[in-house]
C-alpha cells in the first residue's frame, strides 16, 4: 500500500465519511497482514535461537557464539590422581600361575600366509 499522508486524507474527507472508512478499513487491514507476517517471522526466529546442538539435530558448529552455562562445581583443592598415602588396590603378585593359556598365532593377519610350519 503506498504511504498515507495528509492529502490523501484530506480528499478521502473530502468525498465524505464512506470514503473515509474505506481508506481507514484498508489501512487496518494492511497493518494487521503485516503484524501477523511480523509475528510468524518472531516465531521463526525464536524457534531457531532456541535449538542448540544439545535440544536437536543441529551440530555444534551451529550453535553460534552464545555463551554456554558456566558449571556451578567448585574446583577442588586435591591433585588429580592417587592422594598421598592412600594404598592402592591391585592383584597380588603370585609366584606359581594356576593355569597357563597359550595363544599362538596360525596365520599373518595381513597376507594370511600359514606360521605353523615357521
Amino acid at each position: 500500500m503506498t504511504s498515507i499522508n495528509r492529502e490523501i486524507i484530506e480528499i478521502a474527507y473530502q468525498q465524505g465519511i464512506d470514503a473515509l472508512v474505506v481508506l481507514i478499513e484498508s489501512i487496518v487491514k494492511e497493518q494487521g497482514n503485516q503484524i501477523e507476517k511480523l509475528s510468524q517471522r518472531i516465531k521463526e526466529l525464536e524457534g531457531q535461537k532456541a535449538k542448540s546442538s544439545k535440544n536437536s539435530h543441529k551440530p555444534p558448529s551451529g550453535d553460534g557464539f552464545g555463551k554456554q552455562t558456566k558449571s556451578l562445581r567448585k574446583k577442588s583443592e586435591k591433585k588429580t590422581g592417587g592422594q598421598a598415602g592412600h594404598e592402592g588396590q591391585n592383584l597380588a603378585w603370585e609366584e606359581q600361575a594356576d593355569t597357563v593359556v597359550k595363544h599362538e598365532v596360525e596365520a599373518c593377519r595381513v597376507c594370511g600366509e600359514n606360521l605353523e610350519e615357521r
